[in-house]
């Protein structure tokens, strides 16, 4: 794939537009979004005025209209280049930028002096996040999990695993404090550690 900045792909749209009439090449935003440059494959047609440019598309800002047209010096990796003043920034979805003039059976057409494949192109406002308020901000990095809990396997019986859980929900829970027997924590604590007991009984006999 040719790089779409690179003197080949120039080269090779010269050579398939031999003979044709001028294009537009790329619109580009300028730091003043109002701003647009606009790149052409060959000359910038003749007395090229506001009324020629339109500009479709955009979602919040619509109907942007161009209030003057300049003709720029070309570096050496351009044929021509416009400078298109337009009354406002445009947001940050696509546009479509026609160079066109009035049909005489009613409407607009391509303008002339233009190859009609090569008398449009898309752009956007704004694609540097820092500068655009509708661009999202980079995800903050995720925290690390806390360390998980220092448990000693040694344990084997109904009063290690008893001492094992209240020790534990002493420094997860600390306001908890068994009262009574009754206490509803406390009766789970040593329903648990009663079973955790019958369980550490069948591993000790299986390995027997």
């Amino acid at each position: 794939m040719t790089d779409c900045t690179s003197a080949e792909r120039r080269r090779l749209l010269h050579r398939r537009a031999e003979g044709a009439l001028s294009g537009i090449d790329e619109v580009e935003v300028e730091a003043d979004p109002r701003r647009l440059r606009i790149s052409f494959l060959g000359p910038v047609p003749e007395n090229l005025q506001p009324h020629h440019i339109r500009i479709d598309g955009g979602r919040r800002v619509t109907g942007l209209v161009a209030e003057a047209v300049d003709v720029q010096g070309a570096p050496a990796d351009r044929d021509s280049l416009l400078l298109v003043r337009l009354d406002r920034a445009g947001d940050g979805t696509p546009y479509r930028l026609r160079l066109v003039e009035r049909d005489p059976e009613g409407g607009d057409r391509p303008h002339h002096a233009l190859d009609p494949r090569y008398a449009e192109a898309t752009f956007r406002f704004g694609v540097d996040c820092p500068d655009q308020p509708d661009c999202l901000d980079p995800p903050a990095a995720p925290e690390a999990p806390p360390p998980g809990p220092d448990i000693p396997y040694t344990a084997k019986d109904y009063e290690g695993f008893r001492a094992l859980m209240l020790d534990r929900l002493a420094l997860t829970i600390p306001e908890w404090r068994p009262s009574a027997v009754p206490d509803l924590g406390l009766t789970l604590v040593e329903a648990l550690a009663f079973h955790a007991d019958r369980l550490s009984y069948l591993q000790d006999a299986v390995s027997r």
